[in-house]
């Protein structure tokens, strides 16, 4: 598992240099292709999206390797939940919309019929989450989401059609940062000014 930094350009589409005035939880997604690579992913964030004055991005995308790109920082908005069609409990919760208080991943899968992911993207995929839920004082149980539950949307697909898994997921996530915790790891140095 490698953590790579690949931030997209500034543009309105997907990378519109505004931040968040916190980070309150974390949103899952998919792709929906498999046999994708990250730079696939940054290249339509980047360039493509913008042709069809579409709005999407995510702060990460994992490969099927495991691999952590970083698109847009952590303290920046990313547009990975469509504005005004949000779960109403998330909003009156966390006061605000996904885009501005939800830190993005998007995960690559192994096989888009049934969306599972590689086990090395889910091994990444809990890594991630749990230093987030260290860094940023999260509850892996309970501020963590699929796209799904903001908007309806099936994705990631395989939790959204396995909700035993997901739950086992976040119970995985759960354990990861309980460790990451005993050993007093904290992460506070990562994206700090970042550009």
């Amino acid at each position: 598992m490698k953590i790579i930094e690949k931030f997209l350009d500034y543009n309105p589409y997907s990378r519109p240099k505004k931040l968040k005035p916190s980070i309150k939880t974390i949103t899952i997604h998919w792709t929906g292709r498999e046999g994708q690579s990250a730079i696939n992913i940054w290249n339509w964030f980047n360039y493509h999206i913008q042709k069809y004055g579409k709005f999407s991005s995510s702060n990460d995308c994992i490969d099927v390797d495991g691999n952590i790109f970083k698109f847009i920082p952590e303290n920046e908005i990313s547009w990975h939940s469509i504005s005004g069609k949000t779960n109403l409990d998330y909003v009156k919760k966390y006061k605000n919309e996904p885009n501005y208080v939800s830190h993005s991943i998007e995960c690559i899968p192994k096989n888009e019929k049934t969306g599972e992911f590689t086990e090395e993207t889910k091994g990444a995929l809990i890594y991630r989450c749990a230093m987030l839920c260290v860094k940023y004082d999260l509850n892996p149980l309970k501020d963590i989401y699929r796209h799904y539950d903001h908007v309806g949307k099936v994705c990631p697909k395989y939790y959204v059609h396995n909700e035993d898994k997901w739950e086992e997921l976040k119970k995985s996530i759960f354990l990861a940062y309980y460790g990451m915790i005993y050993l007093g790891l904290t992460f506070d140095g990562e994206d700090k000014n970042e550009s």
